[in-house]
């Protein structure tokens, strides 16, 4: 059966390199662990990478009830510091709901070197969480399984997904699914508030910024990375889409991973200002 710790892979990693640091800050629901195959590929080119774990993440979703944005947004704050120490320049990548903790550094941090966002959050994925403000009063948690809001299937690979030794055709294992998946309604407002924030940020990011989008994406409309593009002030700004890619661009069983990458660290090559020299493997 699934453990109570948090698995090592998800767990938030610093590798140091070069005086020039990425900032990795993952998505709702999420962890380091989407962003470490990307990071590994730039710290191999001499870049210092880190990617902390927020409050409330890494294990199921139950563990995000009552756990508010504030704290992210302090953890994000928290990251940045820790780069600090290491760099003299820094670089934010945010996946997802990542791409509103990314802006409210960039927005709060004008000395950023640039912005990059993967699938970024603009509107809410659901129109029912707009009833979150209230509902989290009356129903603590939803259960996807038992609304038929998910194909069972997608859970099944969410839970292999975080431990890949799970029997998930064991009947005890079917019992659990429906626990395993039930998603905290406190937590789903706070995704509603991170959005609305982000609308709110976008448009006062001046640094050099670029937005990255599947257009297979099922979880976030695709279509609204343009509408927050249009937002970007900044006139250093790149939109690029991946006709074959869904929300998880990071990752490398996505058919742009390597496009995904290498555009990545081109952008940060075009806008950095300290060369790195040091090339290490991570530790």
């Amino acid at each position: 059966m699934i453990d109570a710790h948090i698995p090592d892979k998800r767990l938030p990693f610093l590798w140091t390199a070069g005086r020039t640091g990425v900032l990795f800050l993952h998505g709702f629901m999420g962890s380091p662990l989407s962003c470490r195959p990307i990071a590994h590929q730039l710290h191999t080119h001499g870049l210092t990478v880190h990617a902390p774990l927020l409050p409330g993440h890494g294990h199921f979703p139950a563990r995000l009830a009552n756990v508010s944005r504030t704290r992210w947004l302090r953890e994000a704050e928290h990251a940045l510091a820790q780069m600090r120490s290491h760099c003299d320049e820094v670089f934010l990548i945010g996946h997802s709901m990542g791409a509103v903790l990314a802006a409210h550094l960039a927005v709060n941090n004008p000395d950023i070197r640039g912005v990059a966002v993967l699938a970024p959050l603009f509107n809410v994925p659901s129109r029912g969480i707009y009833l979150m403000p209230v509902a989290q009063y009356l129903l603590p948690y939803l259960y996807p399984l038992r609304h038929r809001l998910v194909d069972k299937h997608v859970i099944e690979r969410r839970v292999l997904d975080f431990d890949a030794t799970v029997a998930i055709n064991d009947p005890a294992v079917q019992a659990q699914l429906d626990e395993w998946a039930k998603l905290p309604t406190s937590g789903l407002n706070e995704l509603r508030k991170m959005a609305k924030y982000g609308r709110a940020l976008y448009p006062h990011i001046y640094q050099p910024a670029m937005v990255m989008q599947g257009q297979l994406d099922d979880t976030l409309d695709p279509a609204l990375a343009q509408r927050l593009f249009n937002l970007l002030p900044s006139p250093r700004k790149q939109l690029h889409r991946y006709p074959n890619s869904d929300h998880e661009l990071m990752r490398p069983d996505d058919p742009a991973h390597q496009q995904v990458w290498s555009t990545i660290l081109s952008f940060i090559e075009q806008y950095r200002c300290q060369p790195n020299t040091e090339k290490l493997s991570p530790g």
